[in-house]
């Protein structure tokens, strides 16, 4: 009998006969990070508690006070969290991503941006840093800079304004790698202009512009994430069949429409009619709360896709 061990979420064993010689044990060894999501907080947090509860009874494992934490949309219903000792957040690290939670993603772009400086301060202290020529600089620093803001960039959707502030700083970044000097007779103001003027042209030239290829990926994402529509549409309407179980089914497609443009022109609606039985904060009152609105994904691939073409 040959027996495969292979890690895997549930916290529990489980054991598959793949034929009459082979099975697949399925185990977890430990316990690290729980997510759960409901429409409230108190849904939430209740299943949090009774995974706890069954942690505690079962593998007698105790989860530290400061660990629960529970992360409110703003503007959701203020229901009081199940249990004790959980503490409100207004950012989240999940999985590796930092998520607000109005939507956006400025606080996880100056988190990334924190780590593209260090990329690029740890490569100028490298031996022979200095040797290499301006053009090879701006190729290394370009190669290892770039696929640590393609991964953070990987559930942002595309925005004008954050794209501005990125290629922004991609210039400031390749200037100075390229290290330019300035000329005698030359202006502060004419340097710095002169040096981003160089540095563009030098990414444009290679072309390795950051937001190029962050508003491309979110294209072709959001078309591999297009291509099993059938397949959502059944799971969607509870029409699953065993086929659709014992193949490979990815849940992302199925929360890709889950309250989406519709939805939104739907409560956008809804709180203009409110607004004139009762007064809202916000400047336009079509919305519950005083807040800029945060880009959607479907209204960033929108975007990005007028601007590639």
């Amino acid at each position: 009998m040959e027996v495969l061990l292979e890690a895997s979420w549930p916290f529990y064993w489980r054991a598959s006969q793949l034929n009459q010689h082979c099975y697949v044990v399925k185990a977890s060894c430990f316990v690290d990070t729980i997510y759960t999501v409901s429409s409230n907080i108190s849904g939430a947090t209740s299943a949090i508690e009774m995974i706890l509860r069954h942690l505690g009874d079962v593998w007698n494992l105790r989860v530290k006070p400061e660990s629960k934490v529970y992360l409110p949309v703003r503007g959701c219903p203020e229901t009081p969290p199940v249990g004790e000792l959980w503490e409100r957040e207004d950012a989240s690290l999940v999985l590796g991503w930092l998520i607000q939670d109005n939507g956006e993603c400025w606080q996880a772009w100056h988190r990334t941006l924190g780590k593209l400086w260090r990329a690029f301060f740890a490569n100028c202290r490298a031996p022979g840093w200095r040797k290499l020529g301006s053009g090879r600089r701006c190729r290394l620093i370009c190669r290892c800079l770039q696929p640590v803001f393609l991964h953070a960039s990987g559930l942002w959707p595309p925005q004008h304004a954050l794209a501005q502030h990125i290629n922004q700083q991609q210039k400031k970044i390749v200037a100075a790698a390229m290290a330019i000097p300035r000329r005698l007779d030359e202006s502060g103001v004419d340097f710095h202009r002169r040096r981003f003027r160089e540095a563009a042209q030098e990414i444009e030239r290679s072309n390795s512009w950051w937001t190029r290829r962050w508003f491309l990926n979110a294209i072709s994402w959001e078309a591999h994430l297009r291509r099993d529509l059938v397949r959502q549409k059944r799971f969607l309407d509870g029409q699953v069949t065993l086929q659709d179980l014992t193949s490979f089914f990815s849940w992302a497609p199925v929360l890709l429409d889950f309250r989406g443009s519709e939805w939104l022109e739907q409560r956008r609606e809804y709180f203009f009619r409110r607004a004139n039985s009762c007064s809202l904060s916000s400047r336009l009152r079509c919305r519950s709360g005083q807040a800029k609105v945060a880009t959607r994904w479907h209204e960033g691939v929108e975007r990005a896709t007028n601007m590639t073409q």
